[in-house]
């Protein structure tokens, strides 16, 4: 199936600050009624940047080979560089045939790109998503070469967004390709890298923010815990000395130690039981008259 078979395609301009493209979507396809692609080009500079999603994939659709393959002639001077192994510089004109296809970051391509060059200008493809990318390149004996991206489906679905880049150079040769992809991997690590680094800025006031609220917890906690007894003594009006009486009870408790009211207890009970062992021991002395003092008091009286 080709995007070409579609019943429907249109295409829309647009403008950006650094870029100008168009976008092209592609639907009604006569065996996938329900499949869409809709894809974009972008201009910058000597660079285009061309994006592709997929709507309606089923587990049928295994990969998409977009865009269709860049071809060059059969002279010596036609040269395909590929990333196969340590590398490999291949002329147009190569007399044994060399085929593969796999994804980035294996045998047949080490890094995700490749690149072109015929008579000193040439073109570089920078697959900027590698999950689940990869390449396919054929050169039969004597040539010529052809290379193509494959996008291979995720577990039968084409969720995220592809992005491939083309690199145009008049005066390009394999170290110049190595060159740019180079600084292509350093501009993605410091978007990384300025992204953590935000983050990283961020982590410090969210830890503060998470124990400004733990503490705030905590003591609304300790708060509630200390007001409900209060709570539950005043739950009517009380009279001056009761609240005097909870008052000084609360700060006895608060400042004596548990040690100590033990034994403030042992000292009250032995003065209690001391004081009614003395009141039990105390004898009642009644005096009465007796009758020798009776007689001097009459003899006193007469004289």
């Amino acid at each position: 199936m080709s995007l070409a078979d579609a019943q429907r395609i249109t295409a829309a301009p647009f403008m950006t600050g650094y870029s100008a493209g168009c976008m092209v979507t592609c639907e009604q396809f006569p065996e996938r009624p329900g499949l869409a692609f809709r894809w974009t080009a972008s201009v910058i500079g000597n660079e285009v940047v061309m994006d592709l999603a997929a709507q309606g994939v089923g587990a049928a659709l295994k990969c998409i080979s977009w865009p269709r393959s860049i071809e060059l002639g059969n002279a010596a001077t036609d040269l395909t560089v590929i990333p196969r192994m340590q590398g490999m510089l291949l002329p147009g004109n190569w007399p044994q045939a060399i085929s593969a296809e796999d994804l980035v970051n294996s045998r047949a391509f080490y890094l995700p790109w490749w690149g072109q060059i015929h008579d000193g200008r040439g073109v570089q493809t920078i697959l900027e998503t590698t999950s689940d990318a990869g390449g396919r390149y054929v050169h039969p004996a004597g040539g010529p070469t052809s290379v193509e991206p494959v996008w291979f489906a995720s577990l039968g679905q084409f969720g995220h967004l592809r992005t491939i880049r083309y690199v145009f150079d008049d005066a390009a040769t394999y170290v110049t390709m190595a060159k740019r992809f180079r600084r292509f991997v350093r501009e993605f690590a410091d978007v990384r890298r300025n992204i953590k680094r935000r983050l990283g800025l961020l982590a410090p006031l969210t830890v503060l923010a998470a124990h400004a609220l733990k503490q705030v917890s905590v003591l609304t906690q300790q708060a509630q815990s200390s007001a409900k007894p209060i709570l539950r003594s005043f739950a009517h009006p009380p009279l001056p000395q009761q609240k005097r009486y909870v008052r000084l009870m609360q700060t006895s408790r608060r400042a004596v130690p548990a040690g100590r009211q033990a034994k403030r207890r042992r000292t009250l009970r032995s003065s209690k039981s001391t004081y009614i062992n003395n009141a039990k021991s105390e004898k009642t002395v009644s005096i009465t008259p007796t009758n020798a003092s009776t007689r001097t008091i009459e003899q006193l009286q007469s004289a």
